[in-house]
């Protein structure tokens, strides 16, 4: 295995994922610190995911066709304009403007970075499978959110919005080390015209199109991805007034932040044991969406106690730890080397429609019913639907 082109790989992840884990611990709490209720509080997370399904796929072949190092350090220094902006944002319309911008970067390097990953190992002469390594990505991303989310916690005791500006730093930092460390030799950069480069995008992401119609199995990561987006935006937006109200005090958000990294690292490391075991990545990928939504709703079902609550909840982010790295090889399996980065894109672009709409409804229904009345039917929703497409 080409140790360089991972070291860089896991490196290069594991800043990318601290940067982003200094709010992870008090995200929610920081907007309702300025005054957003459930409902308001996802309207800047829906101008993320629709400023994500705008850009997704232009960003994703602008990858392909101008290059993926490119692509990621051009993300990073984007990213460091969002989190400057939201550490001086104090209302409503200045954390939209600061999720756009989030979003922009985030679309550079959704698709480019796993790109670059795959074709640098193939340059390298390495045909074994790539599970292994994005399960170790998916490790060291845990690492780095435990480290971030307990610094990031620690930092907002004064001045909640502080964790912004230590995340401007690092991705800063991110972006210089890609620019040095990054490298394409396989890459033949093409000189266009702004028209040329902009119809060369435009056929990149119709074969792109063209292979998701054709390809069943594309066509099931995809569909399972949507899933599993739509069905955690209720613990990922929702998590923090939910153990609030069980009794945890703020400051240790960062800690129980750990706990939920830790647990999802868990499920990263038995990935490949799970695909080993069942050898069947669809099969695995049905089972894993099944036990997210069992365990949400378990969660939901003991709400009213946080040694029951609790233990349900982690297990559910042990299962989406499992998913990450099976699919990432199975859709990575089904792709050509010179669309991977469009198709990577198309798979986040869906996940990122159907995380949006899973903000909204849950957003309602913790408005009108409640936390735990919104988390039951998301987990039997996403049991159902996990059943649905399997059977296609």
């Amino acid at each position: 295995m080409p140790k360089r082109v991972v070291g860089v790989y896991l490196l290069l992840n594991f800043l990318v994922s601290l940067s982003m884990a200094y709010m992870a611990g008090t995200y929610i709490t920081f907007l309702r610190h300025h005054g957003l209720d459930y409902v308001s509080a996802i309207i800047p997370n829906i101008a993320y995911f629709v400023t994500i399904f705008i850009f997704e796929l232009p960003t994703g072949a602008i990858a392909d066709v101008f290059g993926r190092k490119f692509s990621f350090v051009l993300s990073c220094f984007i990213w460091v304009a969002a989190k400057v902006v939201y550490f001086f944002a104090d209302n409503l319309l200045a954390f939209v403007a600061a999720e756009i911008i989030a979003a922009i970067g985030q679309t550079c390097a959704s698709g480019a970075f796993e790109a670059w990953v795959v074709d640098s190992l193939r340059h390298e002469g390495y045909k074994g499978e790539t599970v292994k390594i994005f399960s170790s990505g998916l490790k060291t991303k845990q690492a780095a959110m435990i480290v971030g989310a307990i610094v990031g916690t620690w930092v907002s005791k004064d001045n909640i919005a502080m964790p912004w500006i230590a995340g401007a730093i690092t991705f800063f930092i991110t972006a210089i080390l890609a620019m040095f460390l990054m490298k394409e030799k396989y890459f033949v950069k093409k000189n266009f015209s702004f028209v040329s480069g902009c119809k060369e995008v435009g056929k990149t992401i119709q074969r792109g199109g063209e292979c998701v119609l054709k390809n069943k199995n594309i066509r099931f990561v995809i569909t399972s991805s949507a899933v599993l987006a739509f069905a955690v935006q209720a613990p990922n937006m929702q998590w923090q007034p939910f153990f609030q109200g069980l009794g945890v005090n703020r400051l240790f958000f960062g800690w129980l932040f750990a706990f939920i990294a830790i647990a999802a690292m868990i499920g990263s490391h038995y990935g490949p044991w799970l695909l080993q075991k069942i050898k069947s990545e669809r099969k695995a990928i049905s089972i894993t969406l099944s036990l997210v939504g069992l365990f949400v709703f378990l969660t939901a079902i003991g709400a009213f106690k946080l040694f029951l609550a609790l233990p349900a909840f982690l297990t559910h982010e042990i299962f989406r730890g499992l998913y990450q790295p099976i699919k990432s090889q199975y859709l990575n399996e089904n792709i050509a080397s010179e669309e991977r980065a469009t198709l990577n894109s198309f798979e986040s672009l869906t996940s990122h429609v159907f995380g949006a709409a899973g903000l909204v409804v849950s957003g309602v229904l913790a408005k009108e019913l409640s936390v735990e009345w919104c988390w039951l039917i998301f987990g039997l929703a996403t049991i159902l639907a996990s059943w649905k497409i399997n059977k296609k």
